[in-house]
């Protein structure tokens, strides 16, 4: 079992890498601004390798290799070999394809205008922003994630995710000077930045996500309440005992889990009880069932849900 899990994390690593070089190679190159993080060092540095080496330069894939080199040897005496080692797979996949796009000579994204060079700054950072598969399966793409693991396993009470943005953003700003005064490059940049952070924020969301519903009750109300979640709303719940601190009565705090397809009719239903208290937040992810059991279902449970289809017939 682990052997297989293993392998589908590497799996899942090298399909990171190759969609990065992709991204690198036909969108980021030829668009001419700095994505997000190490790699947007990289694709500095590529550009200032043209006066160099002629044509395209040296690809961002090695820059990107030889940044990272350092942090991980760092990374691994601070934190996990198994992050680490992810990430080292990771790096060399992602030189490795960029070697292959170079030799096969891999069609770019024909930028010829300001619009297409716009296209191609959220093409490339939706491709960075992929890479947030790496995060799933408990490695990085390297660059300002490692520094920011590392931050983290220092101290641990500092915002991790504001460091990385702050530093993502401070590099994209130092394209401005790479491509002599050219302030798009910087907008650009900002772009690709933004578009690989919304990216990375739906790779880590899980594919069943919900809203997670916290209701307050008296415990002389909350029988109906409960009755109402289990046997109309067909949702199961969670009851923890609670006080209210000013009058210091005995009330019960119902968690319940329920789909975005009812989260409306969920919302409406709880509004008929004004002696609640209700707040509602997304759910990243889930794990476990919390779906209805069909054989839950009571004969009043079938009456009261006839009755409730008729009263909203005739309100229609």
């Amino acid at each position: 079992m682990r052997l297989k899990l293993e392998i589908k994390n590497i799996l899942l690593i090298i399909v990171s890498s190759l969609v990065s070089a992709v991204g690198l190679w036909a969108f980021v190159a030829p668009g001419r601004f700095a994505p997000s993080g190490i790699d947007g060092i990289a694709a500095m540095f590529q550009e200032l390798s043209k006066e160099m080496v002629g044509g395209t330069g040296i690809r961002a894939g090695y820059f990107s290799v030889l940044l990272n080199v350092p942090l991980l040897i760092m990374a691994w005496f601070i934190l996990k070999r198994r992050y680490v080692i992810y990430t080292l797979i990771y790096m060399a996949f992602l030189s490795l394809f960029t070697m292959v796009l170079d030799w096969v000579n891999f069609p770019i994204y024909p930028v010829a205008s300001e619009l297409e060079r716009f296209l191609a700054a959220i093409i490339g950072g939706i491709a960075q922003g992929l890479t947030g598969l790496m995060l799933r399966v408990g490695g990085s793409a390297g660059g300002v994630d490692v520094i920011a693991c590392m931050i983290q396993k220092k101290r641990q009470s500092d915002n991790v995710e504001k460091i990385i943005a702050l530093l993502s953003y401070v590099i994209a700003l130092f394209s401005f000077f790479v491509w002599q005064g050219d302030v798009n490059a910087v907008i650009y940049s900002f772009v690709a930045i933004y578009a690989g952070e919304k990216m990375t924020a739906m790779v880590l969301k899980d594919s069943r996500s919900a809203v997670k519903f916290e209701i307050i009750v008296a415990k002389e109300n909350a029988e109906k309440i409960k009755n109402v979640i289990v046997y109309e709303m067909k949702r199961s719940a969670t009851i923890i005992e609670a006080k209210g601190i000013f009058l210091n009565e005995e009330k019960e705090l119902i968690i319940c889990l329920v789909h975005y397809r009812q989260f409306s009719d969920f919302l409406i239903t709880m509004s008929q009880y004004p002696y609640l208290f209700l707040s509602y937040s997304e759910v990243l992810g889930i794990r476990g069932n919390f779906d209805w059991v069909l054989e839950y279902e009571r004969p009043e449970d079938v009456q009261m849900r006839k009755e409730r289809l008729k009263n909203q017939t005739r309100e229609v």
